[in-house]
């Protein structure tokens, strides 16, 4: 399941870098695109613009000749069109502020039409004072000028049409390429869609598939749980009943043989008594265990320092025997069932009191803080980030060998055998374990022998 959402997840981001990629090809195309299309338009305004002022000029050099022959005082007012070659200089100098030879050409230009205007109005004014009919200086002068400045604006003109048909082939050539790179970019956007679509289908069903067998899987485990605990308390039903009757027939074999009955008979009744105690504490303990389905019935937030008082005060008689001592810290209210809090803590307690080192007075110091996911990564990396409240209960008892760690949690181990004077039956510390993985937390134990044992539990805190 998670191979096949891997190769979803890469189908996704290798889509997503090939969209992307021929994205930004597209866009860079288009850009180009745009870029030539703009220098079209200015490289024709430029012609446009070469092309008025060779107009301005024809208009000069029409009302020249009209006025010699017609000597018309209105040919002579040369200022508009002088404004109007002016503002047509500006814009075109504008136009062609990036080309340098355009720009030194247009300098030539500008002052060739200067001389031009010049020699015009001179030769306007020699007309209105000559005597004879013999041609101005001036004009002769004002038609070198003139052909000058149509040299230069065709020498102008043959540069502009020969950028204007280079960018013209560039825009040709953008505008081709941004078209193949769209259809490229819409065809493979569809292609990978279809594919993705495909794919998510497939991994839907294939999780239906696996959430439909997980359920069965899960109502096969419930029912074999179900029965489990059927056959748990069967049996220890059918177990508890011979074991009472063992215990009653053998106190009233006592009363009814106590004066006949030899000490060795009394040792002998007294350890079958003894035994059957043992088994049946042992099935009520395994009960127990098998009735701590992962469904906590009273969930709610349950207030540790009040059951770790209650838990205590239990045992006053026996902490007093011992002349225990404990130190209980400040506790947080934690999310879960009281009845099985309140049974892991008995369990703790219970081998904290249990495991007394001799000649020792038993210290049991239980404290809680709040700590991160880091410290259990290595039992389950996903809760990394995650919050813990990590309540933990030490005792200076008789401690283990860190190498046991993994035995003393599994149900039926002891790390003592029956003729060791600590009696464990080695279910305790299973039942810690199944009440924390049932609020989805964690417990970890630190021996050290002959100093003592520390068992921590972390619960999360959402």
């Amino acid at each position: 399941m998670q191979r096949r959402f891997r190769y979803i997840t890469l189908g996704f981001i290798v889509s997503f870098i090939t969209i992307a990629v021929l994205s930004f090809y597209s866009i860079r195309q288009f850009g180009s695109l745009v870029s030539y299309s703009n220098e079209v338009d200015r490289t024709n305004e430029v012609i446009s613009r070469l092309y008025a002022i060779k107009d301005v000029l024809l208009d000069f050099d029409v009302r020249e000749r009209e006025y010699m022959i017609m000597r018309d005082s209105v040919l002579k007012n040369s200022n508009e069109k002088a404004i109007m070659l002016d503002d047509i200089l500006k814009q075109t100098k504008h136009l062609i502020k990036d080309n340098p030879d355009q720009i030194q050409s247009l300098v030539l230009l500008r002052s060739a039409l200067s001389l031009r205007v010049h020699f015009f109005r001179k030769n306007m004014a020699y007309l209105d004072t000559a005597k004879s009919s013999s041609v101005s200086p001036y004009y002769v002068e004002g038609i070198d000028k003139k052909n000058e400045c149509y040299a230069i604006l065709n020498e102008m003109l043959t540069r502009e049409q020969r950028l204007l048909d280079t960018r013209f082939d560039h825009k040709l050539y953008f505008q081709s390429m941004t078209s193949q790179t769209t259809k490229v970019l819409l065809i493979t956007f569809f292609v990978l869609t279809i594919v993705l679509f495909f794919l998510m289908i497939y991994g839907l069903k294939q999780k239906m598939k696996f959430e439909s067998e997980l359920q069965t899987q899960l109502i096969d485990l419930e029912n074999s749980h179900a029965e489990l605990e059927q056959i748990a308390f069967a049996a220890s039903h059918d177990m508890q009943e011979p074991l009472r009757k063992m215990k009653i027939f053998g106190d009233r074999l006592i009363w009814l043989k106590k004066d006949s009955i030899d000490e060795d008979t009394r040792t002998s009744i007294d350890k079958i008594t003894k035994a059957a105690n043992e088994v049946q504490e042992l099935t009520q303990e395994l009960v127990t265990l098998t009735s701590l389905t992962s469904r906590m019935n009273n969930a709610g937030y349950v207030n540790v320092k009040d059951t770790i008082s209650g838990v205590i005060d239990a045992r006053q008689e026996e902490i007093k025997n011992l002349h225990a001592k404990f130190a209980v810290s400040a506790m947080p209210e934690i999310k879960g069932d009281a009845e099985q809090i309140k049974l892991l803590f008995e369990h703790l307690v219970d081998n904290a009191l249990k495991f007394v080192k001799e000649g020792s007075t038993p210290k049991i110091s239980i404290t809680a803080t709040v700590t991160g996911g880091s410290e259990i990564a290595d039992i389950n990396d996903a809760n990394k980030e995650k919050k813990f409240y990590k309540i933990a209960v030490a005792d200076n008892g008789i401690g283990f060998d860190n190498a046991f760690i993994d035995k003393i949690f599994k149900v039926f181990q002891r790390l003592h055998n029956h003729e060791s004077p600590y009696k464990g039956k080695g279910i305790g510390l299973a039942i810690c374990k199944r009440i924390m993985t049932n609020h989805k937390g964690f417990i970890r134990a630190n021996g050290r022998p002959g100093e003592g044992a520390e068992f921590i539990l972390f619960f999360p805190m959402e």
